[in-house]
């Protein structure tokens, strides 16, 4: 339960002040902010991204499967790591 409200809470977040933070820094490429908002906010980032159209929910939707494939194969070694 702690895990699903700190994704629950880094959703709301990214949805609140990611438009913001992109905008104070000048970021105007679709594709950049699809990542961005979809890496770091999960679906919710993503349902943020449709907002700045197609190109950034559909790159929104793919940060997040290819964060999600990567944890798969990064965190067994990671967790080798520090178990040792």
């Amino acid at each position: 339960t702690v895990t699903l409200a700190g994704v629950v809470i880094t959703g709301i977040l990214t949805s609140v002040l990611g438009p913001v933070f992109l905008k104070m820094i000048g970021i105007k490429d679709p594709v950049a902010i699809g990542l961005s908002l979809g890496g770091t906010g999960h679906a919710v980032g993503t349902g943020t991204a449709f907002r700045y159209g197609q190109v950034a929910g559909a790159m929104g939707g793919l940060s997040i499967a290819v964060t999600g494939i990567l944890y798969v194969f990064i965190s067994p070694i990671v967790a080798s790591l520090i178990l040792r």
